[in-house]
């Protein structure tokens, strides 16, 4: 078995190389996600389309579906997950869209204060603030 997750498609042009008849082949893999709506009322280094976290555009089915083609192996099943992720602070929201930058990048939560109770009062839940994150997990067999 050869289980991936959020990796490139590239190994599976060797899976039936070194895999066995009877193999099995998943992988999780990100899908294009909507960027919320309330990235853009955040400074531009902190939208969340330029966090790194953001899986961009493109189908993941197609990328697959033309992988295992290619590779002479055939999909045997896919399915579609939209998870939230909720973020019950303000808090809790610039830990996320700063994580992972430059120190001299991330400006101090007091400098965008009233940009996230914002966001908060136009965008929140009573459960906080909601992330969308929306994966592929499929199947095949090698044969």
């Amino acid at each position: 078995m050869i289980i991936g997750r959020r990796a490139p498609l590239h190994w599976i042009a060797d899976a039936k190389r070194v895999c066995k008849p009877g193999a099995v082949l998943i992988a999780l893999c990100p899908m294009e996600e909507p960027i919320p709506a309330w990235s853009s009322k955040l400074p531009s280094r902190l939208h969340y389309e330029n966090s790194g976290r953001h899986t961009g555009s493109g189908s993941i089915h197609q990328s697959v579906d033309n992988r295992l083609h290619q590779a002479g192996l055939m999909l045997d099943s896919g399915w579609g997950f939209d998870v939230p992720e909720v973020f019950a602070s303000r808090e809790a929201l610039y830990n996320m869209i700063t994580w992972g930058l430059p120190a001299q990048q991330v400006p101090p939560i007091e400098d965008i204060a009233t940009k996230l109770d914002g966001i908060f009062d136009r965008y929140a839940t009573l459960a906080g603030i909601e992330l969308r994150h929306c994966r592929y997990l499929w199947r095949a067999f090698i044969h």
